[in-house]
């Protein structure tokens, strides 16, 4: 909701669901909030250069943002409760959300309250400048080279310590498309997509983790947790459909699935030891589906900025997987991805007649990555963590050829 300080009037925005799918409705009131009318927002895209682009996409998807004459939204609020009885902190309410500005950045914030949330103090910046964030797509930095993010989700440990764990777009070769919700008055560098570095067609984002320790007052520089896939331009896959989202496409030719997804990561903290550190996040590109099976990420779409692959629509190729990454020291560690096929045993490599892959540097393909880095045992196929735990390498071949070291 939102108040225009101008006239007084309420604007509030919410999912409505008499079109079947779930559709964007705004309903206002002119009166304070005695009567309300609503009225449904545009769908598809509208035309024109307002937006800096040949098209702006509207989705029908839902979790509607408002705004009063600010070119600012406030995204993707999550609370979380320090309800453990040992903590310094116990009963201290967080809250994390993404703030899309007119400039086009999108950084994470945070607010504390300390009496069951009558009151909340200042906000405090989450997603702080770290050495994994290596492209800023030429927008402005007023709170550090981490300036795109999205899907925060803040947990607490036993021990009171507030982590907070989001996607990350700054490490892609461009930020993600339209489906990620952002202010209409921002300048989107996702509109003119850059090349991709690295291994071309790369389409990588990644997990981020930040920690406070002093009930959410401050954060420790942000670390990466793992790499990870989005999944696939909906457009492209599905006839048209779902413009402007990812999407869970089905096999064959049909083109019924187009409703928006998109992979984000969720954490928890081992109750009984608090530096185990727990985050899930989904890929689509993992251990099951990579360019073995023929599942081949392919850049980004021109028209929506979402990813693109080879084999979405193969039986037996693309498919998301849900991965796991643990820490041991409350997610202190430098930054550091899953096992890559690089750290594993080579598979052997096939003729040279073979079909050409994308080399070993890409995504992670393990369903378990470990902080701090993990050691390759190369007799066992098997990495170790300065914990003890293991983790398994990439099945034979799960990792192409090309490009592999052993």
């Amino acid at each position: 909701m939102a108040l225009d300080p101008a006239t007084g009037d309420l604007v509030m925005g919410d999912n409505d669901y008499r079109r079947g799918d779930s559709g964007c409705v705004a309903a206002y009131s002119r009166n304070g909030g005695r009567t309300w009318s609503d009225s449904e927002v545009p769908t598809g895209f509208t035309r024109g250069d307002a937006f800096g682009a040949a098209r702006e996409y509207w989705q029908g998807a839902g979790d509607p943002s408002v705004a009063a004459s600010s070119g600012v939204i406030e995204d993707k609020e999550l609370l979380a409760v320090d309800n453990h009885r040992g903590s310094p902190f116990r009963d201290r309410v967080y809250v994390t959300w993404t703030e899309f500005a007119a400039d086009g950045t999108a950084y994470i914030w945070s607010r504390a309250s300390a009496d069951y949330g009558e009151s909340f103090g200042p906000r405090v910046l989450v997603s702080g400048a770290s050495p994994a964030c290596t492209n800023t797509f030429e927008l402005p930095t007023p709170n550090g080279p981490c300036n795109e993010n999205q899907f925060s989700q803040p947990f607490v440990g036993p021990d009171g310590a507030l982590y907070v764990a989001w996607s990350n777009f700054n490490s892609a070769a461009e930020p993600p498309g339209p489906e990620v919700d952002q202010s209409a008055g921002g300048t989107r560098a996702a509109q003119e997509p850059e090349e991709p570095g690295g291994d071309e067609g790369e389409n990588a984002y990644q997990v981020l983790l930040a920690r406070s320790t002093d009930g959410g007052a401050s954060f420790a520089a942000p670390v990466k947790v793992a790499d990870y896939n989005d999944l696939p331009d909906c457009e492209t896959y599905q006839d048209g459909a779902g413009a402007g989202s990812s999407c869970v496409p089905e096999k064959g030719a049909t083109a019924n699935s187009f409703f928006r997804a998109a992979n984000y990561p969720s954490g928890a903290v081992d109750p009984t030891d608090p530096h185990r550190v727990v985050v899930t996040f989904g890929s689509y590109i993992n251990r099951h589906s990579n360019e073995d099976n023929g599942c081949v990420p392919a850049g980004f779409s021109e028209d929506t900025g979402n990813p693109l692959y080879e084999g979405v629509k193969t039986v037996g190729a693309c498919n998301n997987d849900i991965l796991i990454s643990v820490s041991d020291d409350a997610g202190r560690a430098s930054p550091a991805p899953a096992p890559t096929c690089g750290s594993c045993p080579a598979p052997p490599r096939p003729p040279a007649s073979g079909p050409p892959t994308s080399g070993s540097s890409g995504p992670p393909s393990p369903a378990m990555a470990s902080w701090p880095p993990p050691t390759t045992t190369a007799s066992t196929g098997t990495t170790s963590s300065p914990a003890g735990r293991t983790s398994a390498c990439p099945a034979p071949g799960a990792c192409g050829t090309s490009g592999s070291s052993g």
